[in-house]
This record gives structure tokens, C-alpha cells and sequence, in this order.
């Protein structure tokens, strides 16, 4: 009798685990997705009915962001969420929000769940002067290389902060309505070519199967070769019928399998086949859904348990 090569893998043998995971975005103004646009308060059409795109983008960014711009620092909550709490530690600043400034928007499909803090920059080159700005990981955003600074502290500080970032929406906000340099102020960003970089955040999520092997289970093999094979002829002379055979194309001689026994070496008590993969396969169905090749044969016991373990990205 032929072993048995199937084996039911139990639901608690089989875990999903997500994972965060980071690419790194380069894009400049050119690029689909990336906008930068001027937003002015209270502006409307000729007829006064119908709000512009700028004044839109202010009443948006105060209600959402803004709204409790009275407090100087807060963690970041969406006002929308009606709540907000301060929180000392890693402040954001938003006390920066006049009637005019510049937004800069990211489509999702860049940067995925969120821009992974700390990894912002922006540079535009587009001016006498390169301004580059970064965030600070708490959704602040200043440039590292102004030459008007307005407090002698770190130039993350309260005081240098010229606008924010809001990961999770990709949306920075340039708030500052001063000058980066003598000649240049920071509303002169993005009105030329300018480009952006961070790393987009994704999950991806890992199924993993446990696939365990209890001693002697597994320890026979359906490898024609390991099996011995006589001619038809020869066959007839035993006690096994012919319709119980199963017949094989071996060496450009039809052969008959010897009712599936093992091959004289290989019938001693101490050999033991080998694994090279795992197939798997669905109730009742012949044709493997996965193959699992393993990277060197595992050799089957008869004492001793193993346990492989499986992982497909999903």
C-alpha cells in the first residue's frame, strides 16, 4: 500500500501578520497627483455666490486644521474628530495661519496610508536661492537654511517654524507670510518648479502556515524511482493480476510498477525520504493552489516532530 501524502492544516495553525513597510517617493511639480495652490480668505466670485478655489482651500484648512490655532501647540487631531488634546512632548504648532498662505497636496496613490514622519523635504530651485524645507516628525515644517531666522533658537523651534504637515492626508501648509531671504519670501515657493521627497508608508500583510509533521508520519515515498519495476511479461508470473498494475514508460520499455514496492536498498529500516517541497492543495481537488520549495531537502524521522513554517505576502 502506497503511504499517505495528505495531512489538513488546522485553522490555528495559520496567522496573519501585517507590516509596515516604506518606499521612497521622489516627485516634482510636473508629476501627476502634486499641486501647489494659493488660498486667500474670504475670496469669492463677481456675483459673491460662489466661493473660489483659493478662498475654498482656506475655509477647508481652518476647519479641519485650524480651528483651535488659539492654542500654540496641540497633538495632532483633526478638528472634524471634535477633539484635540495638547500634548508636550512632541508638539505641532499651528498657531501660523494667516488669511493667505500656499498648500502643497499629495495624492494618495503616492504616498500610500501616510508619509512616514521625518522624511518630508521639499526644494525649490526656482528662486535666486534654493529653499529646502523638512518636517520635524511632529508635523511641523521649517527650512534648514534661511537666512532670516526669526528666534536664535533650534531651527525647529516654535519660533522658526514657517507651516505644517498632516501625514495621514498629504497635505503641507506653508503658513509664514515673511521672508526666507532679503529678496525672497516663503508665498514665492512653489509658484515654479519645485520637487518633493519622503517615504510612502503601506501595509502589506503576511499569511504564514505552520505545517507540522509528527514522527512516522510522512516516511514513505511516491517516487517511481524509488520503486522497482519488472517487464509485462515477467509480471504475469506473479500473483498479482495485470489490471492491478499501473503501468509506466521507462527507458523506452513499457514496464509495470511491482505493486509499489520499494526498491531492495531501499527497504531498510533506517532509511527515510526526503522533503524538497510542500504542496497545498484544496479538499478534494488534485491540483495544487501552492508550492512551497524548500531551500535543501529536510530528511523525514520517525522520532522526532518538525515543524516547517510557511509565510505568502496576501
Amino acid at each position: 500500500m502506497l503511504p499517505t501524502i495528505w495531512k489538513k492544516i488546522e485553522p490555528s495553525d495559520v496567522r496573519i501578520t501585517p507590516t509596515k513597510v516604506h518606499k521612497t517617493q521622489n516627485l516634482t511639480s510636473a508629476d501627476a497627483g502634486v499641486s501647489f495652490v494659493q488660498w486667500r480668505s474670504g475670496s469669492y466670485t463677481n456675483n459673491h455666490r460662489f466661493q473660489t478655489i483659493s478662498g475654498s482651500h482656506y475655509d477647508s484648512l481652518k476647519l479641519n486644521f485650524y480651528l483651535s490655532a488659539s492654542k500654540p501647540t496641540r497633538g495632532y487631531y483633526p478638528s472634524y474628530l471634535g477633539k484635540y488634546y495638547i500634548n508636550h512632548q512632541t508638539p505641532q504648532h499651528i498657531w501660523k495661519f494667516h488669511s493667505s498662505g500656499s498648500i502643497l497636496s499629495i495624492g494618495q496613490k503616492h504616498f500610500g496610508e501616510r508619509i512616514k514622519k521625518g522624511t518630508f523635504e521639499l526644494t525649490d530651485n526656482s528662486t535666486s536661492k534654493t529653499i529646502t524645507l523638512k518636517d520635524d516628525e511632529r508635523g511641523n515644517l521649517y527650512a534648514i537654511s534661511a537666512s532670516i531666522s526669526q528666534s536664535n533658537s533650534s531651527v525647529s523651534s516654535s519660533g522658526n517654524y514657517i507651516g505644517n504637515i498632516f501625514y495621514e492626508q498629504g497635505i503641507i501648509t506653508i503658513n509664514d507670510t515673511g521672508s526666507y531671504s532679503s529678496s525672497i519670501s516663503y508665498t514665492d515657493v512653489g509658484t515654479g518648479n519645485y520637487s518633493v521627497g519622503f517615504k510612502s508608508t503601506h501595509t502589506i500583510y503576511t499569511q504564514e502556515y505552520t505545517v507540522r509533521i509528527n514522527p512516522k508520519e510522512f516516511t514513505g515515498t511516491h517516487n517511481p524511482s524509488a520503486r522497482g519495476f519488472m517487464s509485462a511479461s515477467n509480471r504475469l508470473k506473479t500473483n498479482t493480476t495485470i489490471d492491478d498494475a499501473i503501468p509506466f514508460s521507462y527507458e523506452g520499455e513499457t514496464k509495470i510498477d511491482s505493486s509499489g514496492q520499494l526498491k531492495n536498498e531501499l527497504t531498510s529500516s533506517n532509511w527515510l525520504p526526503y522533503a524538497n517541497s510542500i504542496g497545498f492543495y484544496r479538499e478534494g481537488d488534485l491540483t495544487p493552489v501552492m508550492v512551497a520549495k524548500l531551500p535543501q531537502p529536510v530528511k523525514m524521522t520517525k522520532d522526532t516532530s518538525i515543524i516547517f513554517k510557511i509565510s505568502v505576502d496576501i
